[in-house]
């Protein structure tokens, strides 16, 4: 099926590969949503003459994520360094048709430091035909040693238009198709999962509400809130889901700003429109603070802060 967005990225690697100039080792960044892993992927396919569908189980492509918990059945935290040792072996092996070898590490944020570490070997000494794809929200959320060794690529906003038509190319209604364009932000990959997976978009209307009904309490109030919300999710989730949440805080904020200067065309977050009057009203002046609490709270926890607490900074300072 058509990738949605993204056009520009790949015929820039189609390029570099035609022309004999393709880095053995890149960091695509952006946003979360916003189509990293789909586009690593669909290279990776175009590489090794494979479909998309048929990746998951060919031999000459290894995809490292975050594992299940055997008992919880949650995302591990971190990407452990066992993990990285078995992609490394496999790396090391033949090609099965006399290819490319490619690796994608998908939320390589999530690397932990001994993971990190073992694969800077590999980056260090790249084997012929072979490509590491590392997918990260940020170049500054994977170790610097890690980095500096890869071409960056960097993922920019897909226009609601484009999204909104590679909706109805999967089929969408057209009413529905304009709110989760709208609502993605710029974002396919989130467009698509509220396409696929209803609780995902129940579940991002739920978060969107959080901000306005924090922001109508007192501070004591507020960080009580933070402690119920984000307490939710911080036992099991992963620094994704944290910064994930910072995003769709980003975009509410937005909403506020539009409405308390009266561009109500310009609100993306609709269906919370009476909520950001009220919070933009007791809020005021604090939104551009707020704003740069969000950035102060990403910073936050990428450096591993305690989530709660990198929340709770938000509040602290507007």
């Amino acid at each position: 099926m058509r990738m949605i967005g993204h056009g520009k990225i790949l015929e820039f690697l189609r390029g570099a590969k035609a022309a004999g100039r393709l880095a053995q080792g890149f960091l695509f960044c952006g946003p979360a949503g916003i189509g990293k892993f789909t586009v690593a992927k669909r290279f990776a396919g175009e590489l090794l003459g494979v479909s998309d569908g048929a990746l998951e189980n060919y031999p000459d492509i290894i995809i490292l994520e975050r594992e299940a918990d055997d008992k919880t059945k949650k995302l591990e935290k971190n990407i452990s360094i066992d993990g990285v040792r078995g992609l490394i072996r496999r790396l090391n092996l033949s090609s099965f048709l006399d290819s490319w070898k490619i690796a994608i590490i998908n939320d390589a944020e999530t690397l932990s430091a001994a993971a990190a570490n073992a694969l800077l070997k590999t980056l260090e000494e790249p084997r012929f035909k072979v490509i590491v794809i590392l997918v990260s929200t940020s170049r500054n959320a994977v170790p610097a040693t890690v980095a500096s060794r890869l071409q960056v690529v960097n993922f920019g906003l897909v226009p609601e238009r484009e999204i909104f038509t590679g909706l109805l190319d999967r089929g969408m209604a057209r009413a529905e198709a304009e709110e989760i364009a709208h609502l993605a932000l710029g974002r396919p990959g989130r467009a698509i999962k509220f396409f696929e997976e209803g609780e995902d978009l129940e579940k991002y209307k739920e978060r969107s509400g959080w901000l306005p009904k924090i922001l109508k309490n007192n501070l004591a109030a507020q960080l009580q809130m933070i402690e119920e919300y984000v307490g939710e999710f911080s036992k099991e989730e992963s620094i994704t889901e944290a910064l994930e949440v910072l995003d769709i805080w980003e975009g509410v904020a937005r909403d506020m700003m539009n409405y308390s200067l009266g561009n109500r065309e310009e609100i993306v977050h609709r269906f919370l429109e009476s909520a950001l009057g009220a919070a933009s009203q007791s809020s005021g002046g604090k939104i551009l603070s707020l704003t740069k609490g969000f950035e102060e709270a990403r910073q936050m926890i990428l450096a591993n802060v305690n989530y709660e607490l990198a929340f709770k900074n938000i509040f602290l300072k507007i």
